[in-house]
């Protein structure tokens, strides 16, 4: 399937990351946590993270490139998560503010986009990731807000 470059939300790529995972590995959404480990926690083998990276990849309409495999297969979500969005910054499909507010507020922005404001979305606090994200992600923001004022 071939995608236009068409800018996404973060909810979008917050629901479409989620649906990949439930649907391809028959997972509950609640075990989707950013700091589950693929392999203990998801019990996914490496052929079942190439075959996810693979639908994440139709579903976004990216490429990611095989450099960055080692990332996710036998890793934390997170890693998924980051590596997705990372080529949808490359491939100009989500804004670099945009990826900031998916890499920090995944969990709260699944389905927010069919209830809610995406204003309201941005205000939610940061939910907690595991403390070895913590101080990435505070830098990852830093460089955000540095983008958007840039943008202004």
């Amino acid at each position: 399937m071939r995608h236009e470059k068409v800018m996404m939300t973060p909810e979008q790529v917050a629901n479409t990351f989620e649906n990949v995972f439930v649907d391809k590995m028959d997972i509950k959404p609640s075990a989707l946590g950013l700091d589950k480990d693929t392999s203990t926690d998801l019990s996914m083998d490496s052929l079942d993270c190439l075959e996810v990276v693979m639908e994440l990849e139709t579903k976004f309409g990216v490429r990611i490139p095989q450099n960055e495999y080692p990332f996710v297969v036998g890793n934390q979500i997170y890693n998924f998560l980051d590596v997705c969005v990372q080529s949808l910054v490359k491939s100009q499909r989500l804004s670099p503010a945009d990826a900031m507010i998916v890499r920090t507020q995944y969990p709260s922005l699944i389905h927010s986009g069919k209830s809610g404001s995406r204003k309201k979305s941005l205000k939610q606090t940061p939910t907690l990731l595991s403390k070895k994200y913590q101080n990435s992600v505070a830098q990852k923001q830093a460089l955000a807000q540095q983008v958007q004022q840039n943008q202004k």
